[in-house]
């Protein structure tokens, strides 16, 4: 058995370096074929020749493909992510300042995906059949199919520019006040969690279902449980499972 697992999980990691690896070569080379030189870029239309041959060696673009591919690869085992030529900082100086905003954003949005998500999918199998249900598939439905960046647009334009409710660019932070704060991430926590949030909905409402007659929860309606007990002990413990 122990030689068993131990080939699997074996099996599974040479699959991942193998995927990981696959997804490396994929991503440089669409950098790759990204059109324009970022050196000229870099040092405009007034640029010489020998700056642009001195600035091109410096950032090792004058080395072959594959080398500057096994260069970039050895860069993000030691942990550097390479230079950007625009800011001539560290890749990693100009993304890990703005990463606690960013994770700010993800974080509280996939909080309340889940607990809303759950939530929806459990009243919607409840009442399967019902207006309730219908209303709440056809909501899930249309988070799902409708691009991100598109219920951005439109809420910035109703909620912002319309309504003129809420902020369309910027950030604050706690420090400026709770409300403040709160006022500037519901737009985009509301765009970053809707299409999550329609998943876990989906998914639960599913879930829940296919749980719902099975023979244990007979028995617990049976022996007299309280609905709200079934609920939360036997059907949702299963449901959550595959989520």
């Amino acid at each position: 058995m122990n030689k068993k697992l131990a080939k699997m999980i074996g099996r599974r990691v040479l699959q991942s370096l193998l995927t990981i690896f696959i997804v490396t070569i994929i991503i440089f080379g669409m950098m790759q074929l990204i059109p324009g030189d970022p050196i000229v870029n870099f040092l405009g239309t007034t640029a010489t020749k020998e700056q642009i041959a001195y600035y091109t060696e410096l950032f090792g673009y004058d080395k072959p493909v594959y080398v500057q591919y096994f260069n970039w690869i050895a860069g993000l085992f030691r942990g550097e992510m390479g230079f950007s030529i625009q800011f001539q900082k560290e890749i990693s100086e100009v993304l890990f300042p703005r990463l606690g905003i960013t994770m700010s954003f993800v974080i509280i949005a996939f909080i309340l995906s889940v607990v809303l998500g759950v939530t929806i999918g459990i009243v919607s199998a409840l009442n399967r059949g019902k207006p309730i249900d219908t209303f709440l598939n056809f909501l899930s439905n249309i988070g799902v199919s409708v691009p991100v960046f598109w219920t951005g647009i439109v809420l910035v334009l109703i909620f912002g520019v319309k309504l003129k409710w809420l902020p369309t660019y910027g950030i604050k932070h706690l420090s400026d006040g709770f409300g403040i704060w709160l006022k500037y991430l519901i737009l985009p926590v509301t765009v970053c969690g809707m299409s999550t949030l329609a998943s876990f909905s989906r998914s639960t409402r599913t879930n829940m279902l296919e749980v719902i007659n099975q023979e244990y929860v007979l028995t617990a309606k049976a022996k007299g449980v309280k609905h709200i007990k079934i609920v939360l002990k036997h059907q949702l413990r299963n449901a959550l499972v595959p989520l």
